[in-house]
């Protein structure tokens, strides 16, 4: 439903993405108790600070086909302890950066997107806040983010955001956002296809796609 079409072998660039066919969701009712609402087909995405140390999990509920679960919050990382942080981590789709350049983007589903039509690893950053708070070392010396179009211009301030914070680092963001308001990536693949991506011509300076 998605048009994310990668092949099998993708998915092996490090544990970075599971599946579990019956994760139980759990709500917390009015009277502040905590009980099951149900069980759901779920991926489990391991978040992961820049050299892969595992800081988090991100977990989306789903329907049978594919869709999300029609309960209040179908996406959740875990709750962590006061003195834990996973500001900075990532999900790494697609393993690690080639040549010094990484592409990225909020949602999984957008980095997937991305990955899908340049065949190059894009990371999901989860949303706009952890897209500003991502934390990267050395190779990398360039990181183009595929920015959401949100009508608030959030995901492309926070990307303006990271931008400024990496520069001191010397490291480069180019910022690509969809021309229609309210999209992401994945609308535009799902909506209008690859050939609305921006073209690799403009990508070929930071990266060898063909």
């Amino acid at each position: 439903s998605r048009r994310i079409d990668l092949p099998i072998e993708w998915f092996s660039f490090g544990d970075w993405l599971r599946f579990h066919p019956e994760l139980p969701y759990y709500e917390q009712g009015d009277d502040g108790k905590v009980s099951m609402v149900g069980k759901f087909p779920a991926m489990i995405k391991a978040i992961r600070d820049f050299d892969g140390k595992l800081i988090n999990i991100h977990q989306t509920w789903l329907t049978i086909d594919g869709c999300k679960a029609p309960v209040k919050n179908p996406k959740q990382s875990l709750k962590l302890p006061s003195d834990e942080y996973s500001g900075g981590g990532s999900i790494h789709c697609g393993g690690l950066p080639a040549d010094g350049i990484l592409f990225a983007a909020e949602g999984l589903e957008t980095s997937l997107s991305v990955a899908t039509v340049y065949e190059h690893p894009c990371w999901s950053l989860i949303n706009a806040t952890m897209l500003s708070l991502f934390t990267v070392n050395n190779p990398v010396h360039t990181v183009v983010v595929f920015a959401d179009n949100d009508a608030t211009e959030t995901g492309v301030k926070k990307a303006l955001e990271l931008r400024e914070k990496l520069a001191p680092m010397n490291i480069r963001v180019e910022i690509f956002y969809p021309p229609i308001v309210e999209t992401d990536w994945n609308d535009v693949l799902c909506n209008q296809g690859s050939n609305f991506f921006p073209p690799v011509e403009d990508l070929q300076e930071f990266v060898a796609i063909s």
